[in-house]
């Protein structure tokens, strides 16, 4: 079976491709596929402004909670990555004075990371950059079909989000074979 990609304007200077496979197109292959490429493309971006994928994360993150930041723990959670990395992370951010850490006032114990002056103007040009690549991302595709996509990858991570919750899924995330 073959997959016939077409740009859906005429104003697009794409030729016509041919995907093929034996059978439908594996969808956990192209979820995956389409994320890996799409992170290689912010990294290309992201070298020249001299910051990593995983530390605009750890900004991107940090930015609704302005002033008040987050606990070393629910950025964790947030983020996705365990203690070690993400203080190594932070150490690099704190270096580059884009956070300041300061104990929680509720509980002394507690850090809460909070993003600097200078890290909240890096994250808007980051997100005018974020919005100018998945502009060029999503180039050729209605606005209906992204919503559409939008809607199906959301109800996706609803359901990976269960099966976690009902212990399917490893902490590490990893698929358990007994669940």
């Amino acid at each position: 079976m073959s997959l016939r990609i077409r740009p859906e304007s005429a104003s697009m200077a794409v030729e016509e491709k041919e995907v093929t496979n034996s059978g439908s197109p594996n969808v956990g292959v192209l979820i995956h596929d389409v994320a890996r490429w799409r992170r290689a493309v912010y990294d290309q971006r992201l070298k020249s402004m001299k910051i990593t994928h995983a530390q605009w994360s750890v900004l991107e993150n940090l930015s609704p909670a302005g002033d008040k930041g987050l606990r070393n723990l629910d950025l964790e959670r947030t983020v996705g990555m365990g203690r070690r990395n993400l203080y190594g992370l932070l150490r690099k951010l704190e270096k580059s004075k884009l956070i300041e850490r300061e104990s929680d006032l509720r509980n002394p114990r507690n850090t809460c990371v909070v993003p600097s002056s200078k890290a909240l103007s890096l994250i808007k040009e980051l997100e005018r950059l974020n919005a100018a690549v998945d502009a060029e991302i999503m180039r050729g595709i209605s606005e209906d079909a992204e919503d559409a996509l939008i809607r199906i990858l959301m109800r996706i991570r609803c359901n990976l989000k269960a099966m976690e919750s009902k212990g399917v899924l490893a902490k590490n995330g990893e698929v358990r074979v007994d669940a």
